[in-house]
């Protein structure tokens, strides 16, 4: 056993300066030893959450008269509290002056006859309460787990994982997502993750709730457009000249009507006494055909359910504890509708006919076809039941 321990020749001076910064001004003490091996400091469970006690005991050869006890929590330079002083003859101490969670360094100094000091270092355990319905909790470094009283735990498909040496349930529940779970239309499924609670203990009712999401619904494509309008057709145009040689046509009064819609034309010297020659020059033509409208677009697919969780349940002790789990995957989701087809475009409209009427009278051009609906998006798969091992 003494080749066990780890024994450090220090001065009083050291000492009080690195276990008691209280008294860092003293400078000559006698040397003194300081042992880790023969200190226990041992957190105990008391029955409530986040209620412990540490349990100190050491053994000593010497019996000094008396014993001088200081706490600092880790990372701290201050003491946690005031010197605690033990009758010499006392080789056991209970702390229940603690938090959960916390580190803490004792400091036990033998006082007259004897000079050495003991140290023993111990982290208190934290525990964790849960009511209501929780959203993705952290769990490291839980010691014992409380669900009170239908407490619900939302993974939101996040993985879980609760490693705890005890767990107490009163109707607690893990869920993955919310009942009728369904992703956002055009989206798959989320899957569950995984879900894993182990305990060296554990006691009362647990129920897990590990569906996949069901895909989002796909939404309807988008109408094509309609057609353009045909272009117009041509008017038409007729012309008009003097010559001698041609029979009149026309008689006195059309001659000068003609003259006056031809005004930009260079017959100024036309008259009343001139055989005029008329013609179409530019037929009249038909509007042209409207365009096709544009094919309606394809619905979007249904999205895909996703999978349910995995489970894992370990209790290594728990005559009063069980567990049900529902596995169920997400359903697939229903395609949306193919867009509408654009309509035809309306015919162009006929060419104007010419004033004097030699040409043609031309009709407005047909509609254009209509165009084809888009064809409707696919159902989205069902996902996939994962294992579940208890």
């Amino acid at each position: 056993m003494q080749a066990a321990r780890t024994i450090y020749l220090l001065s009083i001076a050291f000492l009080t300066c690195c276990l008691l910064p209280s008294c860092a001004e003293k400078t000559e003490q006698p040397k003194q030893e300081i042992s880790e091996g023969l200190f226990s400091a041992v957190a105990e469970t008391l029955p409530e959450p986040n209620k412990y006690r540490i349990q100190l005991k050491w053994g000593t050869e010497s019996s000094p008269q008396l014993w001088l006890l200081d706490r600092y929590e880790i990372g701290q330079k201050e003491k946690v509290r005031e010197t605690i002083v033990i009758d010499g003859k006392l080789r056991e101490f209970v702390d229940s002056e603690i938090e959960s969670g916390k580190q803490y360094t004792y400091y036990l100094i033998a006082k007259e006859p004897f000079k050495f000091g003991l140290k023993a270092e111990v982290k208190v355990p934290k525990d964790m309460e849960l009511k209501g319905e929780v959203h993705n909790p952290n769990f490291t470094g839980i010691n014992r787990l409380y669900l009170r009283d239908g407490a619900k735990i939302i993974t939101e498909g996040a993985n879980l994982n609760i490693e705890v040496n005890e767990l107490n349930v009163e109707r607690g529940i893990i869920e993955t997502f919310p009942l009728s779970p369904k992703a956002q239309p055009n989206n798959n499924g989320r899957s569950g993750g995984t879900v894993t609670v182990k305990a060296a203990k554990a006691h009362g009712a647990l129920q897990i709730i590990a569906h996949g999401e069901s895909g989002g619904v796909g939404t309807d494509g988008p109408n094509g457009r309609d057609g353009a309008q045909g272009v117009q057709g041509v008017p038409g145009l007729y012309e008009v000249k003097p010559n001698e040689q041609l029979p009149v046509q026309k008689n006195a009064d059309e001659r000068v009507r003609l003259k006056n819609y031809y005004s930009t034309k260079t017959y100024d010297s036309i008259s009343a006494s001139w055989n005029l020659w008329f013609y179409c020059a530019q037929q009249t033509a038909d509007g042209a055909k409207g365009l096709r409208g544009e094919e309606g677009h394809d619905g979007m697919n249904g999205g895909r359910g996703g999978d349910s969780s995995r489970v894992f349940v370990q209790i290594k002790t728990g005559p009063d504890f069980s567990v049900d789990v529902i596995s169920e995957p997400g359903q697939g989701a229903i395609g949306g509708r193919g867009g509408n087809g654009g309509k035809g475009g309306a015919g162009g409209l006929a060419g104007v006919r010419d004033n004097g009427h030699l040409c043609r009278e031309a009709q407005n051009g047909p509609s254009g076809e209509d165009a084809l609906a888009g064809r409707p998006g696919t159902f989205g798969d069902k996902g996939i039941r994962q294992p579940v091992c208890i």
